[in-house]
């Protein structure tokens, strides 16, 4: 989003392809070939130099592929959580918000999220029966006896 952010702007048109150059810069597999494409991509956008220089170049052990492989991140890739919990911070900081007040704010927010993780977790672990097998397996009998009697056409609605 970042990116989106400072550069689309500066860029323009050029956006889109911007975007995919360093997609494939980041998912660089070693870092020669990383700092190669790096170089490429400053060169060929000017206008997206600066910020590629001075902010993310500085950073690129945190979301260049051949360092964050290197550690092990479980396949997390995104700060969202944490994004999440700073514009909880952010909302609920005030000059009349004690610091008390806020950390027990804090902290049901991330029970409240964690509760909300283990449910989503239970609820996909949970086998689902669409609403054709409740209907045979429910009324089976039944529709076996109707259909003697109705026809197809009646048997549907």
């Amino acid at each position: 989003m970042n990116l989106k952010k400072k550069l689309k702007g500066k860029l323009e048109k050029h956006f889109k392809e911007f975007h995919q150059k360093f997609y494939t810069c980041r998912n660089s597999l070693c870092e020669e070939l990383f700092e190669h494409r790096w170089t490429q991509l400053v060169n060929q956008y000017p206008d997206a130099a600066k910020y590629l220089s001075d902010t993310l170049y500085s950073t690129k052990e945190s979301w260049g592929i051949p360092w964050v492989y290197n550690n092990f991140t479980a396949g997390a890739q995104s700060t969202q959580r944490i994004e999440s919990i700073n514009k909880h911070i952010h909302d609920k900081v005030d000059r009349a918000k004690s610091l008390c007040n806020l950390l027990l704010s804090i902290k049901d927010y991330v029970k409240n999220e964690e509760h909300l993780e283990r449910f989503e977790i239970e609820r996909n672990a949970l086998p689902t029966i669409g609403l054709p097998m409740l209907n045979t397996r429910f009324f089976g009998k039944l529709d076996a006896i109707i259909k003697d009697f109705l026809t197809s056409v009646m048997l549907g609605k």
